[in-house]
């Protein structure tokens, strides 16, 4: 197990805080405001910040999740198992002939469908 994502934890957590606080300041505004208009921009501005903050938080909980789940596994590892799975060895030995990869297009794609004539479709005409 990794070590404890204590930055990343702290990071969402205080940012989703500060977002909590802001909302709270702006829905404040909103209940002294004089004119309806200008509440419900404040009241608007205070339920975006407050969806903000709780998508932060989120995101701090799905960090303390993946840890308690056995970590993130490096970038490294991840580059390394994603070439094992998609690497051809064989690739990697010789060097790129253009019209060798060619020809093993044209043997692997699949065969063009025969073309319709279009003198038998109606399709978007309009019959008198």
């Amino acid at each position: 197990m990794a070590g404890f994502p204590l930055k990343r934890v702290l990071a969402w957590g205080l940012a989703g805080w500060g977002l909590r606080v802001v909302s709270r300041a702006l829905e404040a505004m909103g209940d002294v405001a004089v004119d309806r208009g200008e509440r419900l921009a404040h009241h608007g501005s205070a339920l975006i910040a407050l969806v903000a903050a709780l998508a932060c938080f989120v995101m701090a909980l799905r960090v303390l999740w993946r840890w308690l789940r056995g970590g993130v596994p490096s970038a490294e590892l991840q580059t390394e198992s994603l070439h094992r799975v998609f690497a051809d060895p064989d690739e990697a030995a010789r060097e790129l002939d253009p019209d060798a990869a060619f020809q093993r297009y044209m043997e692997r794609r699949p065969t063009p469908a025969e073309p319709q004539s279009r003198l038998g479709s109606n399709f978007g005409r309009k019959r008198i």
